[in-house]
């Protein structure tokens, strides 16, 4: 007799994922749930309560992987610390973003000085999904 635990959970669009390879982060992904695990709004697993594999899970490889994660090309916003991930769909929303970020932080700034670009580029850098390497 085998058991069964079954997982189901919802989202909500607040699914996030991070594929790493030898330890090291390469790449993210917010947004509905990968098709891998579930689908839209909601993560479906099934785990051998002996062994602990998860049934439903297909060998993938990572170009496949990155793919499902790549699908929307989100945007990254790199913090020195931290990383913000959302969907604006164009790399302009995003710098958009980032300016509104820095004019509430950094108030003192004024954007197109040089004192403003090198503290952007001394913090903040912005990338895609395809930007990041190994």
């Amino acid at each position: 007799m085998s058991l069964t635990l079954r997982i189901s959970g919802k989202c909500s669009d607040m699914f996030d994922a991070h594929l790493e390879k030898d330890g090291k982060r390469i790449a993210d992904y917010d947004g509905y749930v990968l098709p891998c695990v579930g689908d839209g709004d909601y993560i479906e697993l099934r785990i051998d309560v002996k062994t602990g594999q998860i049934l439903n899970w297909e060998p993938m490889t990572e170009e496949a992987i990155l793919a499902q994660m790549n699908e929307d090309g989100f945007p990254h916003v790199v913090l020195e610390h931290s990383e913000i991930v959302f969907g604006p769909s164009t790399l302009e929303e995003c710098i958009t973003w980032l300016d509104d970020y820095i004019a509430e932080t950094a108030p003192k700034l004024k954007p197109g000085t040089d004192e403003y670009l090198q503290h952007r580029e001394s913090y903040y850098s912005i990338c895609r999904e395809e930007d990041l390497g190994d």
